[in-house]
């Protein structure tokens, strides 16, 4: 068949740390692991959605990720999710890949267990002082930009190219 790929199970972590920034590229980092598997599996017309996904949440694989905890767990669901999932966190993720800085989201982190809960702080407990925001990592906005570059090299070099060759008689041709 051309797609396959139904029903397919897939596991999906089940107690990331709830993180607006976070949250959605930790999603993408877990889905991007399953992409190569689920291609292998996949029938053609769906190999090729599959490599779309690819393609777009493919930046994930050049962060410099700290190992999986130990403390992540995963729940089986069927490919449907995954790829609805990898979709609306693709979504709320894209508005802000080049705003702000994810360097404080190389290490996925997990939900506390309600055993490890910390106790309530006491009225007297000293805040923690906010640190200020790191600038945004000068590498990931460059290969975020490089896609546009290539591609805006490409057309130029397209056009210069047509250009060239409508002033250019063909070997043996009357001018």
């Amino acid at each position: 068949s051309d797609y396959l790929l139904q029903d397919y199970p897939v596991t999906v972590a089940s107690n990331l740390q709830d993180d607006e920034l976070c949250g959605p590229f930790w999603h993408l980092v877990l889905a991007q692991r399953w992409m190569g598997q689920l291609k292998a599996v996949a029938g053609s017309q769906m190999q090729i959605l599959l490599e779309a996904v690819n393609t777009e949440i493919h930046f994930v694989t050049l962060c410099a990720l700290q190992p999986l905890p130990s403390c992540l767990r995963f729940v089986q669901t069927n490919i449907s999710h995954l790829l609805q999932d990898t979709s609306k966190h693709l979504a709320a993720l894209k508005p802000r890949i080049t705003r702000r800085n994810f360097s404080g989201c190389l290490e996925l982190r997990c939900q506390p267990d309600s055993s490890t809960l910390l106790p309530p702080r006491s009225p007297g407990a000293l805040e923690a002082t906010a640190l200020p925001a790191p600038q945004a990592p000068l590498l990931l906005v460059l290969l975020l930009l490089l896609p546009a570059a290539l591609l805006l090299m490409s057309a130029a070099w397209c056009l210069h190219w047509r250009r060239w060759r409508r002033r250019t008689p063909y070997p043996g041709e009357q001018v």
